[in-house]
């Protein structure tokens, strides 16, 4: 039986994964605190008092400044700080509601991507809003089948982490998820989830989020030996529940 394998949140966009033990789902939302924080450009006009969907391109992503897979966030939720290690050293941690700490973050940032970003760059967020790649506030799933298929198939393992995803997928057959289509419903646990769409992959997944080596070309090769450019699905939660490694995956026949 297909089972919940893992699960993940970014709490930064662009940085680095957050093993989660269990989570609670919400109908309409994805999961607290994922891509609760972003690194705009300097260029980029966020307004946090009137936050609106912004394209990937605003921000600092893998897929166009790899080196950010070198930094390791730590989201202390209940404390509001974040600390950055890079080559198992804290380089930088940053209470987010001191404006000095958020200052010397910006810095940090500034120098660590140098003349990569477009003006200084700086963090942001804004409450309950989500810098998803998508304008809906949803959960990816991935298929580790799948992931282990194109793999195969580059001659190499790949680490899930690539694809970003928040929920991943044990004991479904390879490429399943293909043959998923929009409104179809899973089960996930107590929870009722609704595929939304098929997740076209771009350039951030050809960087190794230990290494942050590009070290394949993961689009082209989804695209010329799998048929398609797309790897995982969006879902949205339709009913909630507490989520968590073991949990049961059906899909709803009918």
């Amino acid at each position: 039986m297909p089972t919940v394998d893992s699960i993940y949140r970014y709490p930064v966009k662009g940085l680095n994964a957050e093993k989660l033990p269990a989570a609670d789902l919400t109908p309409g939302h994805g999961l607290a605190g994922d891509r609760a924080y972003a690194i705009a450009h300097g260029t980029t006009d966020f307004d946090p008092a009137a936050p609106e969907h912004l394209r990937k391109t605003k921000f600092l992503t893998l897929m166009t400044h790899p080196r950010l897979a070198e930094l390791k966030v730590g989201w202390e939720e209940d404390d509001g700080a974040i600390s950055l290690t890079c080559q198992g050293r804290e380089v930088m941690r940053a209470a987010l509601q001191n404006q000095k700490d958020v200052d010397a973050l910006n810095g940090f940032l500034t120098d660590f991507i140098g003349g990569e970003a477009k003006g200084a760059p700086r963090l942001v967020t804004a409450p309950g809003h989500m810098f998803s790649d998508v304008r809906e506030n949803c959960l990816s799933l991935i298929n580790l089948a799948s992931v282990r298929a194109l793999g195969e198939g580059l001659g190499q393992a790949l680490d899930p982490l690539r694809f970003r995803g928040n929920i991943n997928v044990e004991g479904l057959d390879p490429w399943i998820e293909r043959s998923w289509e929009e409104g179809d419903e899973l089960i996930v646990g107590a929870s009722r989830l609704r595929v939304m769409r098929q997740i076209v992959r771009c350039a951030a997944t050809n960087v190794d989020p230990d290494t942050a080596v590009v070290d394949v070309d993961i689009p082209t090769t989804l695209r010329k030996s799998f048929e398609q450019n797309v790897m995982g699905v969006y879902v949205e939660v339709l009913s909630g529940a507490a989520i968590r490694p073991g949990d049961p995956v059906n899909r709803v026949e009918g």
